[in-house]
């Protein structure tokens, strides 16, 4: 089928109930799935749960859901903002857990995946002292593109996350099922319309 593979899902072998198109993509060692699933469209969020748990077997980079604000969609998209910072009060994720060469998928507030980025490298800090903001912004103020809002609600951080971003992309939107308030997922795969973080 061209650039990509086609999977028919079948009932008792007899006729098909859906398809699922896996065709490369321009992320770094990833696939993009497409797919519509009638009449039972169930089907097809199982058959996507199998084949990203055997993908995640097989891969050494991990895939993880950024929810940020809208304000920040454009620049990080466009290249401009090329830091995301991340101000902790206590060790929690991403603090440790991506490393360079892992898919940074960005979900606005209440809204869809809207793009991915690579981690090209991180950097984990203990903010010690009165003087952690005033370093952060001459080092990399420029990068992070953060308005003065964002330090002034973060005033009482301890520890700060920096992970440069290469290869900013837009993807259609993707709409997975999430409704908890957690800021960052570390996820099985890749997401998808109808994927449970």
């Amino acid at each position: 089928v061209g650039r990509g593979l086609l999977v028919l899902g079948y009932q008792h072998g007899i006729r098909a109930v859906g398809w699922l198109v896996i065709e490369p993509s321009c992320e770094v060692g990833g696939l993009e799935q497409r797919g519509v699933c009638y009449p039972w469209r169930f089907r097809q969020t199982r058959f996507l749960l199998r084949i990203q748990k055997f993908m995640a077997g097989h891969e050494t980079i991990k895939h993880h859901l950024a929810v940020i604000d809208r304000r920040y969609v454009t620049p990080i998209l466009a290249g401009a903002k090329r830091i995301e910072l991340r101000l902790l009060r206590r060790r929690g994720l991403p603090w440790e857990r991506v490393q360079a060469g892992d898919c940074l998928w960005f979900k606005a507030v209440s809204g869809p995946v809207v793009g991915c980025a690579t981690a090209v490298q991180t950097r984990w800090m203990i903010l010690d002292g009165p003087g952690w903001k005033a370093a952060l912004l001459r080092d990399h103020g420029g990068l992070v593109g953060a308005d003065e809002s964002f330090w002034a609600d973060r005033a009482d951080a301890r520890y700060a996350c920096l992970i440069w971003l290469g290869n900013p992309r837009r993807c259609p939107p993707l709409r997975p099922i999430k409704r908890d308030q957690r800021s960052w997922v570390v996820m099985p795969g890749r997401p998808f319309d109808g994927m449970r973080i």
